[in-house]
């Protein structure tokens, strides 16, 4: 019983990763593991995001959004020329 009651969140958590999952082909498992821990931290970040702010971003804007974030701080705030 317990099994249904969470299923529809672990497949909308699964749908979630699915949207943001990167598209590098490697034989390596070590490679698939990471890639799948990275994602499943995005998610979890967006949905807490979600739930402490109230802003709803899609998938992709949110990476997209911790992409620029990264590189403001990388280049100091300064725009890439």
């Amino acid at each position: 019983m317990l099994y249904n009651i969470k299923k529809s969140a672990v497949d909308a958590f699964n749908s979630m990763v699915e949207n943001i999952r990167w598209m590098h082909r490697s034989r390596r498992w070590t490679v698939h593991v990471y890639q799948d821990l990275i994602s499943f931290c995005i998610v979890n970040a967006s949905i807490l995001l979600r739930k402490e702010t109230g802003i709803h971003l899609s998938a992709e804007e949110f990476v997209f959004g911790l992409y620029r974030g990264y590189l403001d701080q990388v280049d100091g705030g300064e725009e890439a020329k």
